[in-house]
């Protein structure tokens, strides 16, 4: 689209801060593109109740941007950049100004509304989370270059590098040489400690980074579900509501996450700091990625 003048390029943005213009009502505001656009008084009045009521704001026509919260403000200036029927919608951090539970419930509602209107969203976030909760599809960037381009599940299941799986979610990275153990295909990691893995397809004596995210690492051993074991040391139990997140030390000095599921306070008091504990995974949870700079 470069080659296209701005103002003849089929897309709206909603900006950060919004943008909107505070001496003007709600429905102004709204209205405005098509005033730009020379639609006639009776269509613009009609599609501009339109919009309102397509994100919920219908009556509030006449207040102005100050008189609104920050959620209701976001919700003009959607309506704002929808009212021209753009063929995508460029948002810019458009939920960063707003408080953590108005911010979850505005995905779902942001993501239903896309579903609704059926454009493309391009929706830039530097929030993890926000970015698997609504995206179908994720860019992960990096200095203006694009890593890795996927659905939401291969980018947090199968992170492409080290920045990926560092980036989204929470990450145990381990590096380590591929070679072939008692059991089958191993990683040797400093230390002592060997990583169990499913086949890999790759030469034995590669250095590799691997990936083993928290929920795949387990106090509780069950028979065939899990194939090795992580020796550490507990340093802390922190508990984050449903799930207590286990802080571990390995032998070489490497810290480790693991996520268990809370269950009545019974693991933070049959657990103390400093204690021995052998976390299990299965042969299928670590995931190889080249080795950073190898």
């Amino acid at each position: 689209m470069s080659a296209v003048p701005a103002h003849r390029r089929p897309f709206n943005t909603v900006f950060q801060n919004y943008a909107l213009f505070p001496h003007m009502s709600v429905a102004g505001n709204v209205s405005y593109g098509l005033e730009i656009a020379r639609v006639g008084g009776k269509e613009r009045a009609e599609r501009v109740m339109d919009a309102l009521r397509l994100v919920s704001l219908g009556g509030l026509e006449r207040r102005r941007p100050s008189q609104l919260s920050g959620g209701q403000q976001q919700r003009v200036a959607l309506a704002r950049a929808l009212i021209n029927r753009p063929r995508v919608l460029l948002l810019d951090e458009p939920l960063s100004a707003l408080d953590r539970k108005l911010r979850q419930s505005t995905q779902i509602e942001l993501k239903n509304l896309q579903h609704t209107v059926g454009i493309t969203f391009l929706f830039v976030t530097h929030d993890q989370e926000e970015a698997l909760t609504m995206s179908d599809r994720i860019a992960v960037m990096d200095r203006g270059r694009i890593l890795q381009l996927g659905t939401p599940a291969d980018i947090y299941d199968r992170p492409a590098s080290r920045f990926v799986a560092d980036f989204i979610g929470t990450s145990n990275i381990l590096t380590g040489k591929l070679a072939r153990g008692r059991r089958g295909n191993i990683v040797k990691v400093e230390g002592g400690t060997e990583i169990h893995l499913a086949e890999h397809g790759r030469a034995n004596g590669d250095m590799v980074d691997v990936v083993l995210r928290p929920e795949h690492l387990s106090l509780e051993k069950t028979e065939k579900k899990f194939s090795g074991h992580l020796d550490a040391t507990l340093e802390n139990i922190v508990f984050v509501g449903s799930d207590l997140h286990l802080h571990a030390r390995l032998k070489n000095g490497t810290p480790i996450i693991a996520l268990h599921r809370h269950a009545r306070g019974a693991l933070s008091t049959s657990f103390t700091v400093g204690q021995a504990i052998k976390l299990h995974y299965a042969a299928s949870a670590p995931h190889l990625m080249e080795r950073a700079g190898a």
